[in-house]
């Protein structure tokens, strides 16, 4: 059977070396196994991931050499198939509507499984869910009365399950119960840390689960499993955080009639006090510190792999691509704006000017944009405020699907995350240093370091060693 590995962070925030690890290990591990690779976006969380920071994600991962073999899958775009899977068990009887609160549960089991409980507004025995995205969706819309049933309590033709116009609707979740599954997976073997027992777990382990919480989000276990699936994933690199979800996982699968794929999972990242390394707790994005090379060396020791002769030799190759960019342009810049420096107060760190500059040359060279016209736009932003600007220095590039990247050059779709939205900053640092023949000398050499980082990882995949990962949490 053909390995397929899948890496799928949350756009919640930029990527920390929390997810690099994970990252860097399922790719490497695909790479290492002669398989294909996915990547997949999970922003179902949608008050947690606004729809600006997809794209600059992507783009960071475009910069850190982490490529997928298809499309990206985006899980907002998937919605229909969660709520396919969900009202089938609806109708099947195996999932339920629930008006426990998480806290309730904890105290108790759910008594919900028996009460037949249903959205307002409908009085047929299951009512079919409905799931948008609120960040596409007005909010009208996402209330509306859209499924077929022949007839509601309300006298329509329409109820749309947990979408329908009722405050109670809205309050309900959807579970299914785990009490008689859980048994089943006592245990599960993983690729790094050998047999883990459920009863290690079980304090972290509900005895029903929920399927779509009561604000109508699909729930990250469900659509983890049918994605999984339905990409055909055989082996799951993930964190270590996410060890008890693997029994939950586990029944999903049984109860889906899936074949379950391997696991993998990776050691956290914690600090000296033993938390976790994440976007909520602040940690810093790893390209706001660090070039794609150096990430990927530092990744690499941290999971205790050997850097071979020859992959040393083309990190120092790529050392040397980016001294165009480090010395010429982000080191002056940082003696340019020195007093902001020493206060802890620039705009931009070098490094992140550098990323910034890389990111732009690959979107330079991947739209065709004209050097000469951005280079008068980067003039025009180093002299006048960015913010009031809205003339793109090649028009109509930034149309095109919504998840689009971002204008290189700030004209729209700015998004404080990313590394080249403060253009200001950007356009100061090209402008005031560089003449439009460098900054065509700079695009060649942000081409020829994308190159070089690409064959870096090929060379690290070739030693890659799932054995040699350390199996507790990395302290830094």
């Amino acid at each position: 059977m053909e390995y397929r590995g899948r890496f799928a962070p949350s756009p919640s925030g930029r990527l920390h070396q929390g997810s690099l690890i994970a990252g860097y290990a399922s790719y490497l591990r695909a790479l290492e196994q002669h398989g294909s690779f996915v990547l997949r976006i999970e922003d179902l969380d949608f008050p947690r991931c606004p729809i600006s920071n997809t794209p600059v994600i992507l783009e960071e991962l475009e910069l850190l050499g982490i490529e997928s073999d298809e499309s990206t899958v985006i899980q907002s775009r998937n919605l229909p198939r969660y709520d396919e899977v969900i009202n089938s068990l609806l109708r099947s009887g195996v999932a339920y509507y629930c008006q426990c609160t998480r806290a309730q549960i904890k105290e108790r089991p759910c008594p919900c499984e028996g009460l037949n409980l249903k959205p307002d507004n409908c009085n047929l025995q299951s009512c079919d869910t409905r799931s948008v995205d609120p960040r596409i969706h007005n909010k009208s819309h996402a209330q509306a009365c859209e499924c077929s049933h022949e007839e509601c309590s309300d006298g329509t033709s329409q109820c749309s399950g947990s979408n329908c116009n009722s405050d109670k609707a809205k309050q309900l979740s959807i579970r299914i119960n785990l009490d008689k599954l859980l048994p089943e997976f006592a245990s599960f073997n993983d690729a790094n840390l050998g047999q883990l027992l459920q009863s290690d777990y079980k304090d972290h382990l509900a005895s029903s689960l929920v399927l779509k919480r009561a604000d109508d989000i699909i729930a990250y276990n469900l659509a983890c499993v049918v994605d999984d699936h339905d990409e055909g994933i055989s082996e799951v690199v993930r964190g270590a955080d996410m060890l008890d979800a693997t029994f939950v996982q586990l029944c999903l699968y049984k109860v889906l009639g899936y074949e379950a794929p391997e696991f993998l999972h990776v050691p956290l990242i914690v600090d000296h006090n033993g938390n976790k390394l994440s976007k909520q707790n602040k940690a810093a994005p790893v390209l706001a510190s660090m070039l794609p090379h150096e990430a990927l060396l530092h990744t690499c020791r941290l999971l205790n792999q050997k850097i071979s002769v020859k992959a040393n030799d083309l990190a120092e190759e790529l050392a040397s691509f980016t001294h165009l960019f480090t010395n010429q342009l982000t080191t002056r810049y940082a003696e340019a704006e020195g007093e902001k420096l020493l206060a802890g107060n620039m705009e931009l760190s070098p490094a992140a000017i550098t990323n910034g500059i890389m990111s732009l040359s690959y979107q330079c060279f991947n739209k065709k944009i004209d050097s000469h016209r951005l280079y008068e736009q980067l003039h025009s932003l180093a002299e006048d405020d960015a913010s009031s600007r809205v003339t793109c220095a090649a028009p109509g590039h930034c149309d095109g699907p919504r998840y689009n990247s971002p204008c290189a050059i700030g004209c729209h779709g700015r998004n404080e995350l990313s590394a080249i939205a403060q253009p200001s900053a950007l356009g100061r640092a090209l402008a005031v240093h560089v003449t439009e023949r460098e900054l065509t000398k700079i695009f060649y050499a942000a081409q020829d370091y994308r190159s070089a980082m690409q064959e870096l990882i090929y060379c690290i995949s070739k030693t890659f060693s799932a054995c040699s990962m350390p199996k507790q949490s990395i302290v830094i």
